[in-house]
């Protein structure tokens, strides 16, 4: 389920969340969201870009969403 990266972990679309009607999915985003800060307890914040890799730092993110179609970074909070 988590797409894992160099020094990053979490999947997500990092698009503005659609409405859902599958409280299924909406567990699989929070749980992704859960398993990076889990690795991570000291964590507070990491970026997301659109293919759903998590990074720790927003520069790592953006270099990262360059070489993407969708070119979103989010910022992810505890």
């Amino acid at each position: 389920m988590a797409k894992q990266t160099k020094g990053a972990a979490g999947k997500n679309t990092g698009a503005e969340k659609p409405k859902n009607d599958n409280p299924a999915a909406d567990n699989q985003q929070a749980s992704a969201k859960d398993n990076v800060f889990a690795a991570h307890p000291k964590l507070d914040v990491y970026y997301k870009t659109s293919d759903g890799a998590a990074f720790f730092t927003p520069n790592a993110a953006e270099n990262h969403a360059k070489t993407l179609e969708n070119k979103k970074v989010t910022k992810v909070t505890k």
